[in-house]
């Protein structure tokens, strides 16, 4: 049947009942062909009219759903091309292996769709962390291999950057990889590459500081601004949910990400704890349970009263990143926007603890560390604080 392929026509085509498969031919490109059997199943394939004297030559390219619609037509040309310049398609040199194969920007467009979907948001990959892969985006998964993985690792170090910067990226990338070999038919068989990671010793995190002056600014601007609302399309949204995600990460210390990844079923109001998961996180423990204190307490319970008709598996604060909205709450405190990031609450829950008289112990289940070296950090700052108080003595 002779029919112009289109990405609709190829969702809805079906096989009729009387018929074990159908197969519809594309007027644009001569020789591509849809197949469609009654199980449903959904296939591409070429025929040529005339190779090596005899009639036709008919190829399976592969399934509809491992192959990207934008890309069929070049990939049918290509097989069309090569058979009548007198190619052999038993030939393995000749044949495109890579036909289904998806490119790193392909895997990260599919993961982006894939990710919208959970119930529980992942952020194992940004935007950001994929664009800094810089020509690796343009290449199969298929094809990743170690030399690619070293050929990045250097010039990402001639470019200046850290190795801690370097590393993460690239565990980012296997998460990518690993998603995509979980997800597609083609790389089920597909084992990312091992590599030995850049050495990061000698870094020394920046442990910043925040005053209880500033942390009284910021409670009293995220209040202020959790009563606006802002408009999107059609619709009418509060902030509502700015003020109990501030003092939460305020008071408990919890990481952004995992934040913004609570849902509803993780929040335990009458026993006043809530469970932090945290994924693809070396520093952090998997899941452990943190208990609240007054103010984020009563910040939750109010959010949850404004909020009567939120099902267990839904999102507890429904945005993925609050950096704008922070640099927004840093200007209404009136504090340089650049003098804080959403990451410095963690670093002052940490501060205000050791200044408490917390002990390494409490200090280290307190940030959920699984390391005590990585909470040593948090006890040196506050030591070398105390030292310089002491210096101003003499």
């Amino acid at each position: 049947m002779q029919v112009l392929l289109t990405e609709e026509f190829v969702e809805q085509a079906t096989c009729p009942d009387e018929k074990k498969y159908i197969e519809y031919c594309d007027i644009e490109t001569q020789g591509l062909i849809l197949r469609v059997n009654q199980g449903g199943k959904k296939t591409y394939a070429i025929r040529c009219r005339k190779y090596e004297g005899k009639v036709q030559l008919k190829k399976t390219i592969g399934k509809v759903e491992d192959i990207k619609f934008d890309n069929i037509r070049k990939i049918a040309n290509g097989y069309i091309k090569q058979y009548a310049a007198g190619g052999n398609p038993l030939d393995p040199i000749k044949r495109n292996r890579s036909a289904g194969v998806p490119t790193l920007e392909e895997v990260y467009e599919n993961w982006c769709a894939w990710e919208k979907k959970q119930a529980q948001t992942r952020r194992n990959c940004t935007h950001s962390s994929y664009l800094a892969l810089k020509d690796l985006y343009k290449v199969r998964i298929s094809n990743i291999d170690k030399a690619k993985i070293e050929k990045y690792q250097a010039e990402e170090t001639l470019a200046g950057k850290k190795a801690s910067t370097i590393n993460r990226k690239l565990r980012e990338l296997k998460y990518l990889c690993v998603w995509a070999s979980e997800h597609y038919d083609r790389l089920k068989d597909y084992q990312y590459p091992k590599y030995k990671q850049l050495s990061e010793i000698g870094i020394e995190p920046r442990i910043q500081e925040i005053p209880e002056d500033d942390r009284n600014k910021i409670i009293a601007a995220a209040l202020e601004q959790s009563k606006e609302t802002y408009t999107i399309g059609d619709k009418k949204r509060d902030m509502g949910y700015l003020h109990p995600l501030i003092v939460l990460m305020i008071y408990t210390g919890i990481r952004p990400v995992t934040a913004l990844g609570l849902i509803w079923r993780d929040i335990d109001l009458k026993k006043k704890k809530f469970l932090a998961r945290h994924t693809n996180n070396r520093k952090a423990k998997t899941t452990c349970w943190l208990y609240l204190s007054e103010a984020p307490y009563h910040a939750l319970k109010d959010w949850k009263d404004k909020n009567p008709n939120a099902k267990p598996d839904d999102r507890l604060f429904p945005v993925s990143s609050i950096k704008k909205q922070f640099k927004s709450v840093l200007r209404r405190a009136g504090i340089d926007e650049k003098k804080y990031s959403p990451y410095s609450l963690r670093h002052g829950f940490a501060m205000l603890l050791a200044e408490k008289g917390a002990d390494p112990l409490q200090l280290q289940n307190a940030l959920t560390h699984a390391d005590f070296r990585t909470t040593q950090h948090y006890i040196d700052a506050q030591e070398e604080r105390q030292r310089a108080a002491m210096a101003l003595l003499d």
